[in-house]
């Protein structure tokens, strides 16, 4: 028990440490195109477009208009989300840009927001270009998500072995090559050292 999970810290700690570097590898170069959509592309406009989730949290203690449009726009380890919303009177446009990256959780992201900065009712302190920063979520997360998975795959065979063993045990075969156990407390097939309660079950037997 105590071996498997070292086994499993390790894998987790092994995908901890490459789960960031990876997000940071598929970041899309500011000057470059975004790839093409191969896991989803989706365009809401109108009211369905205001129930969607706001891909980050806007830069004002206010929240914003409702969304007129939310785009998102997807491939393999990234994701790019995009929301277009507008003030009541129709004068006022804000808009919202984030780029996720990781996998299966976006474990780095880049935001950049636009509103009308010169309107005294939208002034802030705060910056429309927070830039490149860390998702918690998937830097937390994918470590358990992929290293869980990946330790069952590693420890499958030891367990389907073990398994094997105890039902051989109990039908009174070899645990090792499943040949029928006799008196002595070695498998005269294999060699295999035999559980001293069946080498003595067959002992009295034979007595």
């Amino acid at each position: 028990m105590k071996r498997s999970l070292l086994i499993l810290l390790v894998i987790v700690l092994l995908v901890a440490a490459v789960n960031v570097p990876v997000a940071v590898m598929l970041v899309r170069p500011r000057s470059g195109a975004w790839p093409p959509s191969k896991t989803g592309f989706e365009n809401v406009i109108g009211p369905q477009a205001a129930m969607k989730p706001l891909p980050a949290r806007p830069p004002h203690d206010q929240p914003w208009p409702p969304a007129i449009q939310w785009t998102r726009d997807a491939t393999l380890g990234r994701a790019r989300i995009m929301t277009w919303h507008q003030s009541a009177d129709g004068q006022s446009r804000f808009q919202m840009q984030v780029e996720k990256y990781g996998w299966p959780l976006p474990a780095a992201e880049y935001v950049e927001f636009w509103w009308p900065w010169d309107d005294p009712v939208w002034k802030t302190t705060a910056t429309h270009d927070p830039g490149f920063r860390l998702a918690w979520a998937g830097v937390l997360l994918n470590p358990i998500l992929v290293g869980v998975p990946l330790w069952m795959l590693v420890m499958s065979p030891v367990v389907y072995r073990w398994l094997r063993a105890r039902r051989r045990d109990r039908r009174g075969l070899c645990p090792a090559c499943g040949y029928p156990v006799g008196a002595a407390s070695v498998c005269s097939e294999c060699g295999g050292v035999v559980k001293a309660v069946v080498a003595n079950v067959g002992g009295s037997a034979s007595a």
